[in-house]
């Protein structure tokens, strides 16, 4: 999960959720993010560890800077603080 870090009160927090993450190239801060799916055509990187049967898709962030191949791809935005759960559940190391 990416989320975001609101600079102010008025800004709002939105959560990235990608399920099911085989690979992923991240760099630890992003400032933007824009998202575009496609379907693998030469499989997946070398060294993924996929689960035989998934749908996956590559998911390339900020036109290629940073790439994950997962199932799938959801958001949400809201007015919560940082550290406030999550729309999307637990999930492990996020409060």
């Amino acid at each position: 999960m990416l989320r975001s870090a609101p600079r102010n009160d008025e800004d709002t927090r939105i959560d990235v959720l990608f399920s099911n993450v085989c690979h992923m190239s991240v760099p630890a801060r992003l400032a933007g993010l824009t998202i575009e799916k496609d379907v693998p055509e030469g499989g997946l990187p070398e060294g993924a560890a996929a689960e035989p049967g998934f749908p996956y898709k590559e998911f390339r962030l900020n036109g290629g800077l940073a790439r994950v191949y997962a199932t799938r791809c959801q958001w949400h935005e809201d007015h919560a603080w940082l550290d406030a759960p999550s729309h999307f559940g637990p999930l492990r190391g996020v409060k």
